[in-house]
């Protein structure tokens, strides 16, 4: 392999972390948003009413989740095939290594951090979190049916 081939590789795994990154940050400020919406519930955030933090709020993870998939899948997929690998079996394994990297936190760190972090670092309670994820799966599981 020679430097530029590295290079482009290490450039492709950055990019993997930077749309896991943004992930995480857009979970942690829909997380924040709706907590405080539901602590002060009669005022505004960005003119937006907080009593509808809780719609838009999951609305917001979801559509996040569908744009970053549809980014990741089209921009990785490109990258990876101006990659220069030995076989088209070592090609297609790469891309899908980089793929699920994303895909899985993408998927599943929302979700995840709505139950498993979030009643740890707020003072939201197990049933609040649990409520709030079911909001979410809800309407995630429908977008995924269209």
């Amino acid at each position: 392999d020679t430097w530029a081939e590295w290079l482009q590789n290490a450039f492709h795994w950055m990019l993997c972390a930077l749309f896991m990154l943004e992930t995480v940050l857009v979970t942690f400020f829909v997380s924040t948003w709706r907590r405080k919406a539901m602590e002060e519930p009669l005022g505004t955030f960005f003119g937006i009413e907080n009593t509808k933090a809780r719609l838009y709020g999951k609305t917001a993870v979801t559509v996040n989740i569908k744009i970053i998939d549809y980014l990741w899948t089209a921009l990785s997929t490109r990258l990876s095939n101006m990659e220069n690998w030995r076989t088209r079996g070592e090609l297609l394994s790469k891309m899908s290594e980089k793929l699920f990297a994303v895909k899985f936190v993408v998927f599943y760190y929302p979700f995840l951090y709505t139950i498993l972090i979030k009643p740890y670092v707020s003072d939201d309670s197990i049933q609040v979190c649990f409520e709030a994820l079911s909001g979410d799966l809800r309407l995630f599981f429908f977008t995924q049916i269209f």
